[in-house]
């Protein structure tokens, strides 16, 4: 049976090995100093989002992290799916399904007006279930850059 929780600090050490290990798929650098201190930032902070933690049989499998923003497009807050992962021995047993549906959930609780998520263009069977929930490409080019 799978359990998802709020994350806490007593989580960091976990959820930075698992951030490692995501960072690492598709070769992003990963910066531990930086990453716990803006999780211990982060847990302190409600206003900035949620980090659960997903839990087959007692063992922590995976995390998603909700990020908040404000819209007046979309008249109140909105939020990112910033990231969720499974370690792999977990996947494709519908376990990031019910991740998700949970996020979902959660999100219409905390009156979340939209919900966000990015996805890399190799990673087919997650663009498949993020269609399955309802999530659609949007016709908008998202464009970044360092403030």
């Amino acid at each position: 049976m799978v359990k998802i929780m709020t994350a806490s600090n007593r989580h960091i050490s976990n959820l930075l090995e698992m951030m490692r290990k995501f960072n690492e798929l598709d070769s992003y650098p990963f910066n531990k100093k930086i990453t716990s201190e803006n999780l211990k930032k982060f847990l302190a902070n409600p206003d900035l989002g949620r980090i659960w933690l997903i839990e087959k049989e007692k063992t922590i499998i995976g995390y998603l992290i909700l990020t908040f923003c404000f819209s007046f497009e979309y008249k109140g807050t909105y939020a990112y799916i910033d990231e969720i992962y499974l370690e792999k021995e977990f996947q494709n047993q519908g376990i990031g399904t019910q991740a998700m549906k949970f996020a979902m959930r959660e999100a219409k609780k905390l009156n979340i007006k939209m919900l966000y998520l990015e996805v890399e263009p190799h990673n087919k069977p997650a663009k498949s279930l993020y269609k399955k929930l309802g999530f659609r490409e949007n016709k908008r080019s998202l464009m970044m850059r360092k403030p």
